[in-house]
């Protein structure tokens, strides 16, 4: 039986340090700065951005917050926002991101619990970052904001006299230079390089801006990650894509993927994933 939206519910993960790591990829909280007695005050926003084919995964994550704050559509950017201001929404937000943020980020994490002690008189500790990089699903959480799963199956080069098809896997994060508060994510993305025996390097985009870019590309890396996320699972649309990236590097790791079925199933795996992909199945948001 097919599930209904408002029926879904539920992760295969720590939801708290999860979630840190979708907003410390993908999220942002808004205070407001007063200039003048005259503007009206109000509350901090707390958001998540993603994709309007995340629509049930960012309702479930909805649920899991008490179903505090509401989901808007940014219909240009094919874009949802899901927004916590209420006192409460942001209490239970600073109860389960705090102590779990593991980025420069946390500064703009500070300034709402600074906001919250001083406006309502409460006395919040601000909990240090965390440098727990395998044994929780903050990675995830960061995967799901800023990771890439990516098929390559290029066809041989005549010019150049290869034979053989290129095929190979990978996943990318990749993440801004700076912090709002101008701080590098250097040393983070350094981190999950050497945990995961992946690579760090620079990259420049069209608009001429610069971003890290974290890559497992070698199959030690893959191998690794791939043992991290069947722990730590992936629950957004992204999830689809790691099943076809999976069923791929299986096919490397049993070297089929260079006999002509391997080819063709690799292929296939490649058609049906990302901006290509046309069928969703939500079944792994557990009832």
């Amino acid at each position: 039986m097919k599930k209904d939206i408002k029926d879904l519910k539920g992760f295969n993960c720590d939801f708290n340090s999860y979630l840190a790591g979708v907003w410390e990829g993908d999220g942002h909280i808004d205070i407001q700065i007063i200039t003048s007695p005259l503007i009206k005050k109000y509350n901090p926003r707390f958001c998540i951005t993603t994709h309007e084919k995340n629509k049930p995964w960012l309702m479930v994550i909805k649920s899991e917050l008490n179903n505090y704050g509401f989901i808007r559509y940014k219909k240009k950017e094919h874009a949802l926002v899901l927004t916590i201001s209420n006192i409460e929404g942001l209490l239970l937000i600073i109860n389960k991101l705090n102590g779990n943020l593991k980025t420069p980020k946390i500064d703009k994490f500070y300034d709402l619990i600074d906001w919250l002690n001083i406006n309502k008189n409460l006395n919040i500790e601000k909990l240090p970052i965390d440098d727990n990089l395998k044994d929780n699903s903050w990675l995830t959480g960061f995967i799901e904001a800023d990771g890439s799963f990516y098929i390559r199956c290029s066809e041989p080069n005549l010019l150049s006299n290869r034979k053989k098809p290129r095929i190979s896997v990978r996943l990318t994060i990749e993440q801004r230079m700076l912090s709002p508060s101008g701080k590098s994510y250097e040393l983070i993305l350094k981190e999950i390089a050497k945990e995961f025996n992946a690579s760090l390097t620079i990259v420049t985009k069209v608009n001429n801006k610069q971003y890290y870019c974290v890559s497992f590309s070698s199959q030690n890396s893959t191998i690794i990650l791939k043992k991290y996320l069947d722990i730590h699972c992936l629950s957004s649309v992204k999830y689809l894509d790691y099943l076809n990236w999976v069923d791929a590097l299986n096919i490397i790791i049993n070297k089929n993927h260079l006999e002509p079925t391997g080819i063709n199933a690799i292929k296939h795996l490649k058609g049906c994933m990302n901006n290509s992909r046309r069928y969703f199945n939500w079944d792994h948001l557990k009832l």
